[in-house]
């Protein structure tokens, strides 16, 4: 019962993405290059086949790319070429581990040139600042 009810909020949550992609597009497509209109008709086009498939769409939805966006914030997860240390919980990032770069939307160059590295369990803390 509880994979039907989650099936069910998964797709809510694939539907109002495809809601804003077009909506996007249509609000914004004459101002817009042909190479952007190309990329959001393919993401609306990868979202729309995910509302399609069967299983879990969550599984699926990890390969579209590996970016949160959540209360202004924009996380990117990365592999550690160095060392790097965690901005919430103060323990290191080991080379090779993965962990999430985290910026704040619109936030100026600073945040791009010193953003904040955390680990995947530590993202929440950071993003809720």
């Amino acid at each position: 019962m509880t994979g039907v009810k989650v099936r069910s909020q998964e797709a809510r949550e694939l539907d109002s993405l495809i809601h804003f992609w077009k909506d996007s597009l249509a609000e914004h497509r004459l101002l817009m290059s042909p190479s952007t209109i190309y990329l959001v008709e393919q993401t609306i086009n990868r979202l729309e086949e995910l509302r399609h498939t069967k299983g879990p769409i969550m599984t699926s939805m990890a390969k579209l790319g590996n970016e949160i966006r959540r209360n202004g914030y924009i996380a990117t997860l990365r592999r550690a070429r160095k060392r790097h240390i965690c901005r919430e919980c103060r323990q290191p990032i080991e080379p090779g581990q993965e962990y999430y770069e985290v910026i704040r939307g619109g936030g100026g160059l600073g945040w791009h040139k010193y953003p904040k590295r955390c680990h995947l369990a530590c993202l929440e803390g950071i993003c809720d600042e």
